[in-house]
């Protein structure tokens, strides 16, 4: 078992055990007794009820932000250490790392569309290739030309990602128009 269980059911354990004694304390002031006397008491159970509530609400907030800044510390050291090993080895590998596939390079003017002058262009364009790979993908759905598998794969993953784009693309124009607006 390795340190952080450990240490993460003991945490669940401490937290679980606050929660039951205030539990109790409470179930006592709702029942006309003190907790810490066992004796009755009539005034005030309201006021010590409230005070208790926002104790418990205090260490369960407090804790969760402590667990979410863990976890978002932990999330950015991974993703650091993914990033940056991962594009050393395709470097040592002889391959392009990431970063430098998205930029733009001496061979972007060429595999850009010709067409490509305006916004309204580009979602024409989208548009066409997700309705070009989803007829291709319903051809071979419906039996009218059936694909490879691998084949299938590759359009498959094509129209997802096309329509992906289109929605996409869609929803950023309707937000920006609907910015101006406001």
């Amino acid at each position: 078992m390795t340190d952080t269980s450990k240490e993460a059911r003991h945490k669940d354990a401490a937290r679980n055990l606050i929660l039951n004694r205030a539990l109790d304390d409470l179930e006592q002031i709702i029942s006309n007794h003190d907790p810490e006397t066992d004796v009755p008491i009539k005034d005030g159970v309201w006021d010590r009820l409230d005070r208790l509530a926002c104790e418990i609400e205090c260490r369960e907030r407090d804790a969760l932000r402590a667990q979410l800044q863990a976890a978002r510390d932990d999330n950015e050291a991974m993703r650091k250490a993914v990033d940056g090993t991962l594009s050393e080895r395709m470097v040592a590998a002889g391959m392009v790392p990431l970063d430098a596939l998205t930029q733009p390079n001496c061979l972007t003017k060429f595999s850009v569309h010709s067409g490509m002058t305006a916004l309204k262009f580009f979602e024409e364009w989208v548009e066409r290739k997700a309705k070009s790979y989803g007829r291709m993908q319903a051809a071979h759905q419906t039996g009218e030309h059936p694909l490879d598998p691998k084949i299938f794969d590759f359009v498959m993953g094509k129209s997802g990602a096309f329509k992906e784009v289109l929605e996409n693309y869609r929803a950023a124009l309707k937000s920006t128009s609907t910015e101006g607006e406001g």
